[in-house]
């Protein structure tokens, strides 16, 4: 039980090397593309099986994004977002693994190749995410806050962003 695993999507599995910690195995188990629903169906195989002292979580944008091409589904698709992101604290949780929340970091300006798949609905589900999730205020979970480092009128600060949805170094 020495391993700090971070899990979820791209923005995980893309994301910077966490530093080196003495005696502690990090393992980095994003994956590009991986909504929610798909997270939690490996949790158990790929995450809790693998007994990590922690969990650092951040998901939910893939689900997201969907909003642009299932328009008349905005509240469906947050709310299973929502609802997998609560399925995924409580099992760990359940599993006595603490869980370290990253707040759904914010989207960059979107490029006009996306806009006939965007939705701005996107950007407000995003916030209104963060918000439960900044909540939250149960025994071994910790959300932190990303929108301060991370955002700049509730878009990605440019000196951050690699493209619509990814962070640099």
């Amino acid at each position: 039980k020495s391993a700090v695993q971070f899990a979820g999507d791209s923005r995980i599995e893309s994301g910077p090397t966490p530093p080196s910690l003495s005696g502690v195995h990090v393992i980095n188990l994003g994956r590009y593309g991986e909504t929610s629903a798909q997270l939690l169906a490996r949790l158990d195989s790929d995450i809790i099986e693998r007994e990590p002292r922690l969990v650092v979580l951040q998901t939910g944008i893939n689900d997201l994004k969907a909003m642009g091409v299932f328009r008349t589904r905005s509240e469906e698709i947050a709310e299973n977002c929502w609802l997998n992101l609560r399925r995924i604290i409580d099992r760990l949780r359940s599993r006595g693994i603490p869980v370290v929340v990253l707040t759904i970091f914010p989207v960059g300006d979107i490029r006009p190749l996306r806009y006939p798949i965007w939705s701005n609905d996107t950007l407000t589900a995003v916030a209104e995410i963060n918000e439960r999730l900044l909540t939250l205020e149960e025994p071994g979970v910790q959300v932190v806050d990303c929108d301060p480092i991370l955002a700049k009128a509730g878009r990605m600060r440019g000196d951050y962003v690699v493209d619509d949805f990814h962070i640099n170094e």
